[in-house]
Parts: C-alpha cells; structure tokens; sequence
C-alpha cells in the first residue's frame, strides 16, 4: 500500500445523515492512490445504540473510527475500524494531536445542528492506561464548550472499558 497522509481541514457546513439516521462528519486522513482508497475519519453520533438507551430520550452515542473509502465509487465505504493498529497505520504519530483537534471541530458541527440532548461514549479498548485516555478527556472538554455538561465518567468493573454521559445544559 502507497498510503500517504494527508489532513483534510475543510468540514461540511453540516453532517450527513444516514438510513440509520447516524448524523456523520468525515474529513480524508490520507490516501492510497495505487489503488483508489482514501482512509476517512467517521465522527458519528448513533441513535439508540447507547448504554443509557431506554432510560433517556433524544440520547446518541458518539463514535470515531476510520473507514475505507473507495474514491471511484463513493458509496463504497467500510464499516468503522476502531483498532489501535488501523490508528497506528493511518495517522502518524507526530499528527495524532492534529486529528484529535479535527475530530473535536467535527463535532461542533455534529453538536450544532444535532437534536441530541444527551450524549455517551465508551472506549473501545479495555483498561486503557491514562494516557490513552486523554483524549476523551479532550473531546469531553470540546463538548462542554459545545453546550453539553459531563454528567458521568467511570469505568466498568467487569469489562474495564470506559464510560461517559453528557447531557445539553439548557
């Protein structure tokens, strides 16, 4: 594969939204020109799929991974990858921080035009070190700028994995 990184900076002006009615933003990470690929962030916010579903209304849950897109034919998309090692493939770590800030401006867009009321995330690693936590961290922070407060964080005993909920402050 001859990936090349390349950072999209322009964003839609608003998000795509699904047949599932996912609300979507992606920005382009790099490309594969030998064989027509570009590698997109997805930043999604999924109706109904949250750990608080049922107990509250008008709640998403926020989701980042990397897809493959097929640049001749643009329908033609992979599902998420959330891995380490697709991280690791498509974003150089010397522009991890460069993407974590995209991602967070993506989601002032998802935010903005979204009638979410309440939000959630989980990692999806489990018992991640602190250091892999900051970014949620980060993204957090970016939301409460976008009108949301963090109402939970914690990690589950049995599977390890991290939690959060934020809900619009109104």
């Amino acid at each position: 594969m001859a990936y090349f990184f390349d950072l999209e900076t322009e964003l839609p002006d608003a998000p795509f939204v699904d047949g599932f009615d996912v609300e979507i933003i992606e920005f382009a990470l790099g490309y594969d020109v030998d064989v027509d690929i570009a590698m997109v962030m997805s930043v999604m916010l999924v109706p109904g799929a949250s750990y608080l579903d049922g107990e509250l209304e008008d709640v998403f849950d926020l989701r980042f991974g990397i897809r493959e897109r097929d640049l001749r034919h643009q329908w033609k998309v992979s599902a998420p990858d959330y891995t380490r090692e697709c991280a690791d493939r498509c974003i150089p770590k010397e522009h991890r921080k460069a993407v974590t800030a995209h991602l967070c401006q993506a989601l002032g867009v998802l935010t903005k035009h979204s009638g979410a009321k309440h939000l959630t995330m989980e990692t999806f690693y489990s018992n991640l070190p602190d250091k892999a936590l900051r970014k949620y961290q980060e993204i957090c922070s970016f939301v409460g700028g976008c009108g949301f407060e963090l109402k939970d964080e914690f990690r589950d005993p049995d599977s390890g994995k991290n939690y959060w909920s934020l809900s619009r402050f109104d």
